[in-house]
């Protein structure tokens, strides 16, 4: 996997499903990412998260997978400090 300036950038901008989907697949090559057609409720393991979500699994050489998860923060705060930690 590579990333450009422009993957970056996309990166940075707001979450839109199609936006994304069409991100991951220039990150990943052809077979290795499996988006579900539609997402999978999960638990939500934390206080701060409202739902988590599967969107798909990314499978690795090594015949291992991992899963591609989207939490819903429970505050808009929470998610800044989530996008600043990544900075």
């Amino acid at each position: 996997m590579s990333t450009t300036p422009s993957h970056q950038s996309r990166l940075r901008q707001p979450y839109l499903r199609g936006e994304w989907r069409s991100l991951l697949h220039s990150l990943f090559p052809d077979g290795t990412l499996k988006l579900f057609s539609t997402h999978q409720p999960l638990t939500a393991s934390q206080k701060k998260v409202k739902s988590t979500l599967q969107l798909g699994t990314i499978e690795l050489e090594d015949g291992n997978a991992i899963a591609l998860l989207a939490a819903i923060p429970t505050s808009l705060a929470f998610t800044h400090w989530i996008l600043n930690s990544l900075s």
